[in-house]
């Protein structure tokens, strides 16, 4: 493929890697996203795996959380993650909490985004963004739980609470990997 657009377009060395290295980012994220999907399918789960990867993309992307370093590390993780999700769903109560999503709102007023290697840094404008569309895609979740699809309300609060647990212990092990360097 870069070889393709190098012929079309003059790429530096450096550009072509980071082509490159989206293109594997892309291609992987398909395979395991499809692979995911059929499983959930067999399972009969497919609509909970869908509900709770949007509600996870909505707001996992503007608060960050824990990266994995290999192509297998991440997809165990995230597979484990949405099978916690599916099984803590169904055991937890079905009644709903709103002060599980004012925390959550909360949560990401104060500390979101967590500051990453992975991610870089990012100025005061694009923190108060990336606080602003959290906070919107937990409203947006809890709104969807309660009101739009309220069978799905535990998919949802689950995902939002691994997604919250997550990045708390990524600021967690942040902080004090910077308190000790």
């Amino acid at each position: 493929m870069t070889e393709f657009l190098s012929t079309r377009v003059d790429l530096t060395a450096d550009e072509q890697v980071i082509i490159i290295y989206q293109l594997r980012v892309i291609l992987s994220d398909i395979s395991m996203f499809s692979f995911l999907l059929f499983l959930s399918f067999l399972l009969g789960k497919w609509t909970e795996f869908l509900i709770s990867l949007i509600a996870m993309l909505i707001t996992r992307t503007h608060i960050g959380g824990i990266h994995r370093e290999t192509y297998w590390g991440c997809c165990a993780h995230t597979l484990l993650f949405f099978t916690a999700v599916i099984l803590l769903a169904d055991i937890l109560s079905k009644t709903c909490f709103w002060g599980i999503y004012v925390v959550f709102v909360i949560v990401d007023i104060v500390f979101a985004p967590c500051p990453s290697l992975e991610r870089g840094r990012f100025g005061v404008n694009a923190r108060k963004r990336m606080k602003l569309l959290a906070v919107i895609g937990v409203i947006l979740c809890g709104l969807c739980g309660v009101i739009v699809i309220p069978e799905y309300n535990n998919i949802i609060m689950v995902t939002l609470s691994l997604v919250h647990i997550e990045f708390m212990l990524k600021l967690t092990m942040g902080r004090r990997t910077n308190k000790n360097a």
